[in-house]
């Protein structure tokens, strides 16, 4: 071979690698996005399969809480009814909506609260960002429309960052139209990982509301 030969030859191999080295950094460049939000959907959306039997029905006349839609509790999870901060007597406020009722964990074994509130409007959304708005330290919202039994509903699930906590932990809170009335559920919990494990309390509740009578 000659020396013009072999020239042209290893000029065409650093060519093919240079471009191979290219097509792969295109390739891990147009896949790690993918990668990082498929894992962060992974982190907002822990649903469980199988969900709770529960029975007992809270929202109508005769349970503790009276709201404009009633869902079922996860069993052992207790409701009550709330009117006033215990400390200001007035109402508990977050935007546009009134916390009306706690449905406890705590019986069940879970460390937190599914609270309901409400307040007047249409706005499933626009409410639950007004929500949102109120609470400090909020990160990495995820956005979704659901169906709450058979209403059209919005989820959202976020991380609370609030420099008070020794962690950042997972959140969530739906919302949905009921009677020209707004209602949202939040879920929280002590940690991400009590969190998760109550989660299943607010999907039984999601699945199996309907409007109060």
């Amino acid at each position: 071979m000659t020396h013009a030969a072999r020239r042209t030859a290893l000029c065409a191999a650093l060519t093919a690698v240079l471009a191979a080295g290219c097509s792969a950094a295109v390739e891990e460049g147009n896949r790690s996005p993918e990668r990082s939000i498929s894992a962060a959907r992974s982190d907002a959306w822990s649903d469980q399969a199988k969900l709770p039997a529960g029975k007992t029905m809270v929202g109508s006349g005769d349970s503790p809480c009276r709201l404009p839609v009633s869902f079922r509790l996860a069993p052992s999870w207790q409701a009550h009814a709330v009117d006033a901060d215990p400390v200001t007597g007035g109402a508990v406020r977050q935007g546009p909506v009134q916390l009306s009722c706690e449905v406890d964990g705590k019986p069940a074994g879970r460390t937190g609260f599914l609270r309901v509130w409400q307040g007047e409007g249409t706005h499933a959304r626009q409410a639950l960002d007004a929500f949102l708005a109120e609470q400090s330290h909020t990160a990495n919202r995820q956005y979704r429309s659901v169906k709450a039994g058979t209403m059209d509903a919005v989820e959202v699930s976020y991380a609370n960052v609030s420099p008070r906590l020794s962690e950042r932990k997972r959140e969530r809170a739906l919302a949905v139209t009921a009677s020209h009335e707004i209602v949202i559920l939040h879920l929280g919990g002590i940690t991400t990982q009590e969190h998760e494990l109550m989660v299943p309390a607010l999907q039984l509740a999601r699945e199996t509301m309907v409007i109060s009578k």
